[in-house]
């Protein structure tokens, strides 16, 4: 297995010009990512980029009320997956094409762990906050398998499905 080098990692950060995300993007710089911070005003940004080596971190325009600024944000990940205090949610994620050679790999040799699958594809985690903006991520991300599962759902929901 190769793993690609930190900085051919594009990562993606909504927040990250704020006062916990800028020490994010300073450890991830450190460790030699490629840094996209999404933000409302990347204008107001600029104190970012001195974090990290010359072009290694953009600041660009992203509203998670607009998809077309979401989609834009992500553009070149090759997965999108949600993340909570539960872990990640791989059944809820979005893979690219890019993905289909080391998955069909993957397969062959019987490793189907699909977070095992993230450190040979390029990754963004879409964190809680940013689930929330578009309801209930315990709802969103409602794992259904069994009738329990199905009555716990319900339970949420506060009636019948």
């Amino acid at each position: 297995m190769t793993l690609q080098a930190h900085n051919d990692t594009l990562i993606t950060i909504f927040g990250g010009s704020g006062f916990l995300g800028r020490h994010l993007v300073r450890a991830l710089a450190k460790r030699h990512y490629r840094i996209r911070v999404a933000v409302r005003r990347p204008d107001l940004a600029g104190h970012l980029q001195p974090l990290g080596r010359v072009g290694q971190i953009h600041a660009v325009q992203a509203n998670v009320r607009h998809a077309g600024s979401v989609e834009a944000a992500v553009r070149d990940a090759d997965i999108v997956v949600p993340c909570t205090e539960d872990g990640y949610h791989p059944l809820c994620a979005v893979y690219s094409r890019a993905c289909l050679d080391t998955v069909s790999r993957r397969l062959a040799e019987r490793r189907l762990k699909m977070t095992d699958l993230f450190s040979d594809v390029r990754v963004r985690v879409v964190r809680a906050r940013e689930i929330d903006a578009f309801g209930d991520r315990h709802r969103l991300l409602a794992n259904v398998n069994t009738p329990a599962d199905y009555a716990g759902l319900e339970a949420l929901q506060g009636h019948k499905l």
